[in-house]
């Protein structure tokens, strides 16, 4: 993956954007999840950016659900 990434800038700044928004609904850390918001995306490509905003719009529901509806592990 490294190798791919390392071919354009753009792409490893999207993919690594991802992965931290993944990564924090993975571990249901929703203080992680809502720094991500304070990061800048505004050089993403406009669809990651839709995908952001739309995270941004349900984070309550995704907070709710994280919290009634998906039992934990730990």
């Amino acid at each position: 993956m490294d190798r791919l990434l390392a071919y354009d800038e753009e792409l490893k700044a999207g993919y690594t954007c991802y992965q931290n928004f993944l990564y924090g609904i993975q571990i249901r850390d929703y203080t992680r999840f809502l720094a991500l918001f304070e990061q800048d995306y505004s050089t993403l490509p406009a669809y990651y950016q839709t995908t952001i905003a739309t995270f941004k719009k349900v984070q309550t529901s995704i907070k709710m659900r994280w919290i009634y509806l998906i039992p934990t592990d730990h």
